[in-house]
């Protein structure tokens, strides 16, 4: 009975640190600093892995070289950079959207140099893991910091369904095809049908594709978790020729010149990409306009006036 008790007393530590790194991420050093390896799922993307662990999409597809709209297979492996962006030094409040990020001690033994990756002093990462000395034995796992983390679990929709129609007099073929892909807030998936002609129930064509503009919007404003946002009146100035990518230009007084803005129209229910190439002028065609948007955007903000109520966002 003793025996089993102290081994439970010896045990009781063990348990409780695996408790705490259940849902913990570690980290690996690279040239630029702490990585994650993220191991992809089914249905996953730059998107939505971006989105999880609150990384600018732009900064992932760089960092391992994949465009955009390449899909990513099953068990793949992805480095998740980490950076400002994500990483936090200071102690979460409960229930945040946060998990403790582990460093696993290799050939670099010395506290500072550990610190220095996740910018925080040398005291610090000595008083969060208990240290006492400047340097660590390989193999010891030390707490560097916590990450963002958006434990979200998207929903799943079927990937393909087949049906035929059994009515004697004529063969109806409706096929329904669904990619396997989570339905994130911002991205919508694409969605193929061939429906039956006498289906009271349809699907439409939800293709996303990302432009250009948006994929600066999103890269500037982190995936829309930093955004600034505006309502007022726009006002069309004329410009010569045609923008291409899917960015237009605008006037704007507080965004930055370079800052790509969201300008969405709730009338239609349409949106472009501009970027600020100036402060809105002065002039009477911009009296109290809060962004100026070149011509070519109009028809496809579905606007037939010289002016439109707009949302505006952008990075702040």
């Amino acid at each position: 009975m003793l025996r089993i008790l102290i081994l439970a007393l010896l045990l009781f530590p063990f348990s409780q640190l695996l408790a705490q790194r259940a849902d913990s991420l570690f980290v690996k050093q690279s040239d630029a600093g702490w990585v994650i390896s993220h191991k992809v799922k089914a249905g996953e993307t730059i998107f939505t892995i971006a989105r999880r662990y609150h990384v600018p999409p732009k900064i992932l597809s760089d960092y391992n070289n994949i465009p955009f709209q390449q899909e990513l297979g099953s068990g793949r492996k992805v480095f998740v950079p980490v950076g400002a962006y994500n990483l936090q030094t200071a102690k979460p409040r409960i229930n945040s959207e946060v998990r403790p990020a582990y460093f696993k001690v290799g050939s670099e033994r010395s506290v500072a140099r550990i610190a220095r990756l996740s910018g925080v002093k040398p005291r610090t990462l000595q008083e969060w893991n208990n240290l006492e000395y400047w340097e660590v034995d390989p193999g010891k796992v030390l707490l560097v910091g916590w990450i963002l983390y958006d434990n979200t679990e998207l929903p799943m929709v079927k990937k393909h369904v087949e049906s035929q129609s059994k009515t004697p007099e004529v063969q109806r073929e409706s096929k329904i095809q669904v990619t396997q892909t989570p339905v994130a807030p911002q991205w919508r998936d694409t969605v193929y049908v061939n429906a039956d002609d006498t289906s009271t129930t349809g699907l439409v064509d939800s293709m996303h594709v990302v432009t250009e503009g948006e994929r600066l919007f999103l890269e500037q404003t982190f995936n829309e978790m930093s955004v600034a946002e505006e309502k007022g009146t726009a006002a069309f100035f004329k410009r010569s020729g045609i923008s291409n990518g899917g960015v237009y230009f605008a006037f704007h007084n507080t965004a930055k010149r370079g800052t790509i803005l969201k300008i969405h129209n709730p009338g239609t229910g349409q949106t472009v990409f501009a970027k600020v190439i100036g402060a809105v002028p002065t002039t009477a065609n911009f009296h109290n306009a809060v962004v100026g948007i070149s011509s070519d955007a109009r028809a496809e903000l579905g606007a037939f006036e010289s002016k439109a109520w707009v949302h505006v966002s952008y990075a702040p």
